[in-house]
């Protein structure tokens, strides 16, 4: 059960950096940190639930 809600819980915080990415996505400037912003998201997204 706490792996289940250990999971549950990085799960979470991946989705929140993809979501945060995305927002970077259509809010910042220019094209280099729309890139930068993307790009944190997704390793953020992808890495967190992998641990």
């Amino acid at each position: 059960m706490v792996l289940v809600v250990a999971g549950l819980v990085l799960i979470s915080i991946g989705v929140f950096y993809d979501f945060v990415g995305a927002i970077g996505l259509l809010r910042l400037p220019n094209f280099y940190t729309r890139l930068h912003a993307a790009t944190a998201g997704a390793i953020g997204g992808a890495v967190v639930p992998m641990i």
